[in-house]
């Protein structure tokens, strides 16, 4: 499988005339117009590596070439062109080649090796070094249920794919095994939020890149990166993987395609391809003392907490996600999560792909699309402060809801001896903790909708929290249905039932009253 990405019609692509294979470079030629549909080959969690990667890659090839400004409707020969402009010094294409002999060149994602044999490199623990999927960031835990097959020998696009998904994706994995560059520590992830105008990835993708291209002299740390060009694709140089063998961010390009691993596939019997790999001393980019902080165009920057500032890395729960929306004091927002000049007028969206890593495995994938009514943009520019402040109250609300009402009125339920409900006690905080979980899911699916409610209530006016009405009855309702269910369902001795009921019932109304309920405007 000597498959040269350049040429060879390697990646699969849903069109309207069904799916066509196309090179990397056809892709580009399709996504820009809007040809595109999905790629079959591609699992959720794969997408916005993919995405992140064809946006740096177009980018970076154009600029260059000289381009400043976003062109129309490039052929796939003009993109081969470009691309190729990135490796001058290979006119045979061996960085965009998955399998290269010569270990003295670099081959896709795989950086040239220095001592000039793999005698060392070895495949990875638990690993099957035939199968691309066992280079995945998310599937190489084998209980996971993204775990991949592939049905007879990989294709070219799994093993792209596969190499995509380590080296600009991976975290620590042992010793040996470093992390990427762009996230917050090797159990970290990185994280993509941008704005989305289409569920097709073309237009998303022309969007982005214009962006980029058009913020290249503003938006990037001039003091951090290197104030020329910079290396731009971190697999052209060898790689020894000493501690002092790290590349230093002020010889970098701001959008670098780095990788992480040294790694080579190799061809053997029947052409099968296999992985070998080698554990490194050091990280490829030195860069651990900033956190994630390295201008990264899908990640925000979370400023509000203790030790400096560092990349976004959280799952996006509402109470996390409104504050990456609006609240500039605890979260600085990227570069494509804000609006720009040229963004289509409607059908916005803030989209969230979270990766969510743990010590050695993860918790998988959670992607969030959060709808952005149009009359509602001025709250991300000019008037951030009132959706903030609003966002704000809305979640202490929900907190008070799980946590100061249902959650007391639940364990009085089930404590119906005790005057007053005991929070520590074991047997009931585990079903109390059931239904408060039942409820902050049936707040987070309706979180925003309401948010957008209450800012058009809002209107001219600044903040108040009368105009937070809709979202107090929402959530009144909400746990008076959540209390219900707990009524009907909870083990409560038959003969204080009626007792137990009442006393909670009575809590509940209490409580609703003193932290849910909002007074009339003055």
């Amino acid at each position: 499988m000597t498959d040269n990405l350049l040429v060879d019609p390697v990646f699969r692509i849903r069109t309207e005339e069904g799916v066509v294979q196309a090179s990397l470079p056809g892709v580009l030629a399709m996504l820009g117009r809007d040809a595109v549909f999905d790629f079959p080959g591609l699992r959720p969690h794969q997408r916005h590596p993919w995405h992140a990667f064809l946006c740096q890659l177009a980018v970076m090839a154009l600029e260059e070439a000289g381009e400043n400004e976003w062109p129309d409707r490039l052929s796939e020969e003009d993109w081969r062109g470009y691309i190729r402009g990135l490796t001058p010094d290979y006119p045979d294409d061996a960085p965009w080649r998955l399998v290269v002999a010569d270990l003295a060149r670099p081959a896709f994602l795989q950086p040239p090796v220095p001592e000039g044999s793999l005698a060392g490199f070895t495949g990875m623990a638990d690993a099957n070094a035939a199968s691309p999927f066992d280079l995945d960031v998310l599937v190489t835990s084998k209980e996971h249920g993204e775990k991949g097959k592939s049905n007879g020998q990989p294709t070219a696009e799994e093993w792209a794919f596969g190499l995509l998904l380590l080296q600009t994706f991976s975290g620590y994995l042992g010793r040996g095994n470093q992390s990427i560059s762009r996230q917050n520590g090797g159990t970290a992830a990185r994280q993509g939020v941008s704005l989305t105008f289409s569920p097709r990835p073309g237009a998303n993708w022309k969007r982005d890149c214009r962006v980029l291209l058009t913020s290249m002299d503003s938006n990037w740390d001039n003091e951090l990166f290197h104030q020329g060009s910079g290396l731009r694709l971190l697999w052209l140089d060898p790689w020894k993987g000493d501690k002092d063998d790290a590349l230093s961010l002020c010889n970098l390009h701001p959008l670098f395609i780095e990788i992480c691993r040294r790694i080579r596939l190799t061809l053997g019997l029947d052409d099968a391809v296999s992985f070998r790999v080698k554990g490194t001393e050091g990280t490829r980019v030195e860069a651990k003392h900033l956190k994630g902080v390295l201008g990264d165009p899908w990640i925000p920057i979370n400023v509000g907490t203790k030790g400096g500032a560092k990349a976004y890395n959280s799952e996006p729960h509402y109470s996390v996600a409104h504050q990456v929306m609006f609240d500039t004091r605890a979260f600085e927002p990227c570069l494509l999560q804000r609006f720009h000049p040229g963004d289509p007028a409607t059908g916005a969206s803030l989209t969230f792909r979270v990766f969510s890593r743990t010590e050695g495995g993860s918790d998988g994938y959670h992607e969030r699309i959060i709808p952005i009514p149009s009359k509602d943009r001025p709250f991300f520019a000019a008037r951030h402060t009132d959706a903030a402040a609003m966002a704000k109250y809305m979640a202490r609300m929900a907190w008070d809801a799980r946590v100061r009402v249902l959650r007391p009125a639940v364990l009085q339920l089930l404590q119906a001896s005790r005057e007053t409900p005991e929070f520590k006690q074991p047997e009931t905080a585990a079903w109390a903790s059931r239904f408060s979980d039942t409820l902050d899911r049936a707040i987070d699916e309706a979180f925003f909708p309401a948010l957008w409610d209450c800012l058009e209530a809002m209107g001219e006016a600044s903040f108040e929290p009368h105009f937070l009405r809709p979202w107090s009855q929402c959530l009144i309702a909400s746990v008076r249905r959540e209390f219900k269910r707990a009524c009907a369902s909870l083990p409560v001795s038959s003969a204080l039932a009626y007792r137990a009921m009442a006393k909670a019932e009575c809590l509940l109304e209490g409580s609703l009253r003193k932290n849910l309920v909002i007074k009339e405007a003055a």
